[in-house]
């Protein structure tokens, strides 16, 4: 019989990141590989991504990566783990597009990513091993859930996923599918994902922007302004529709918005007329009813760009909001951007547009709620649940479901896991080893990979919070005296103003500290610049409470 075990690298007990692995007997299969952005205790740093050192340690092993849609929680921690793990990569072609976008933003090659394009509904072999997928239901167009086929069942991985019986193109689950596959061939273990597994009922029909909307639309006599997160590609679309059908202009605001417009259209998720798109400079052209503005981003970078331009702060001045303009932020906010959303609102609302905005209670994003999720379950029926995605209250919350569905799942076969947990299956017996994978988390600052100290983010914490001094002098090591300085720079420390007493006092410290070493038979450049730093430190501290950076440059001269 197959051997099997799954491990997840990321994405337990923690959002973003995902990074489930299945491996079947020697072949191992990455299913999914992201990051997540930092927060403001993490300066400087741009992404983060999950420690892959077992797939490096075992990349003989690794046969595939399976991208299930093309958010960067699920695509953008790939293309820095696949320069050391290479391997195929199989997705759709819109998610293909989407991590070139990401590829391209970052300066990374593309060309070498060993893309395998596939359809929702293919049934491929790879490494020798038959795997199934199905088309789900969530924001990304032509996202997929997989069935990989064993001797002890099917491993199924459907992830995020809402139950609808929408039959939009790209944005529908198989049902079709999904029931032969729990029909043929039993499922030996579900993996679902947890994001919502404290809310009741169905997310069904809550994470539809348009009917709240459409009103809007086609009464407002003025322009339209409307705000939507790049990942969600399911209301962009709706949006850009309906604005075409009741024959609005479409203006595209930037150009990071024109890349997903055109991804769409590229990847025929989207197809509208050839005149219903215009540039921004024809905005004063066209009558206000008949103009529909789109800017769409990722994260803060989004309400950055709102509160610019409710600000008048922005780049491209021929568009400014005025009182006959309406403003729809359709975004979903959440804790990682809750001040930048705030501000952005707040900027909106100094305007005299007006504004029609939604929060995250009301306005979903396509994961499975409850009954999403038991549906789900009881189509599958599997011997064995894994609960994946979210923090670890909402794991247990998964869980919680599964147990008490009355199907014989119990404490003995629905698994919470850790990042780092194996579980191995063996003869349909499932136990969680016990050593634990190495896991983690890996930064990217621009300049490299996973080679960010804690102390160097101490740093820019400092940096941020307590500012820098810089004090640099010249000394003759003939003379055995300063020649040239000292000067003393600060940013962030003190109002130059109100600094004239403390400045005097760390020239003095300075100069002291040099020239007490200076007149040892053989100093130390080296050892002078620490004992500047200490003395220098102690004598802020001791004056404002500050800690601020302190860089001391001696250069010596003959």
């Amino acid at each position: 019989m197959d051997k099997i075990r799954i491990v997840a690298l990321g994405g337990q007990d923690e959002f973003f990141k995902a990074c489930t692995v299945i491996e079947i007997n020697d072949d191992i299969f990455v299913v999914e590989c992201g990051l997540k952005l930092p927060d403001v205790t993490k300066p400087g740093i741009d992404y983060i991504i999950p420690k892959t050192d077992y797939l490096v340690e075992n990349k003989d092993r690794v046969k595939a990566y399976f991208l299930t849609y093309g958010h960067d929680s699920v695509i953008g921690g790939l293309p820095y783990v696949y320069k050391n793990v290479p391997a195929p990569i199989y997705c759709s072609n819109i998610t293909k597009r989407f991590l070139e976008m990401f590829c391209k933003h970052n300066r990374i090659d593309s060309s070498n990513l060993d893309f395998k394009v596939v359809d929702t509904s293919d049934d491929i072999i790879v490494a020798g091993h038959k795997i199934q997928l199905f088309s789900t239901c969530m924001n990304v167009a032509k996202s997929f859930g997989l069935a990989f086929n064993t001797d002890q069942g099917s491993i199924v991985f459907l992830g995020n996923c809402v139950f609808d019986n929408n039959r939009d193109e790209g944005f529908s689950l198989d049902l079709r599918k999904v029931a032969k596959i729990g029909a043929s061939n039993q499922t030996l273990v579900l993996l679902q994902d947890s994001i919502y597994a404290d809310r009741p009922g169905y997310t069904n029909p809550n994470y539809k922007i348009l009917p709240s909307i459409q009103k809007t639309l086609k009464e407002a006599q003025g322009r339209i302004v409307i705000a939507l997160e790049a990942p969600d590609i399911y209301n962009i679309i709706a949006v850009l529709n309906e604005a075409n059908r009741l024959r609005r202009k479409i203006i595209v605001y930037d150009e990071s918005s024109q890349d997903i417009v055109d991804a769409l259209i590229e990847t025929k998720c989207l197809t509208l007329k050839e005149n219903a798109f215009i540039e921004m400079g024809e905005v004063n052209r066209c009558a206000p009813q008949e103009v529909l503005v789109l800017i769409t981003g990722f994260g803060a970078k989004l309400y950055h760009k709102i509160a610019l331009l409710a600000s008048n702060m922005h780049d491209d001045r021929i568009f400014q909001l005025d009182a006959s303009d309406t403003f729809i932020l359709a975004t979903h906010g959440g804790n990682d951007v809750e001040t930048e959303s705030t501000n952005a609102l707040n900027e909106l609302y100094r305007n005299d547009c007006k504004i029609q905005s939604f929060n995250a209670k009301t306005f979903l994003v396509m994961h499975g709620s409850q009954e999403d999720l038991k549906t789900a379950i009881s189509v599958f029926h599997p011997k064995y649940y894994i609960p994946i995605f979210g923090s670890l209250v909402k794991l247990f919350s998964n869980a919680k479901i599964a147990l008490g569905m009355n199907i014989g799942l119990n404490h003995s076969n629905v698994y919470v896991l850790d990042n780092g947990m194996i579980v191995e299956f063996e003869n349909r017996i499932a136990k969680i080893l016990p050593n634990k994978l190495i896991t983690g988390s890996v930064f990217v600052d621009g300049k490299g990979i996973g080679d960010i100290a804690g102390e160097v983010l101490e740093q820019r914490k400092r940096f941020s919070d307590d500012g820098v001094i810089i004090l640099a002098a010249t000394i003759s090591k003939s003379k055995r005296e300063i020649v040239l300085g000292p000067d003393i720079q600060t940013r962030g420390l003190v109002f130059v103003k109100e600094s004239d007493s403390l400045l005097r006092e760390i020239d003095r410290v300075f100069r002291l500290n040099i020239k007490q070493e200076l007149v040892k038979a053989n100093y130390s450049i080296s050892y002078m610049e620490m004992t500047i730093k200490d003395q220098i430190f102690k004598t802020i501290r001791r004056s404002i409470l500050k800690s601020p950076v302190i860089i001391p440059i001696i250069t010596e001269i003959e």
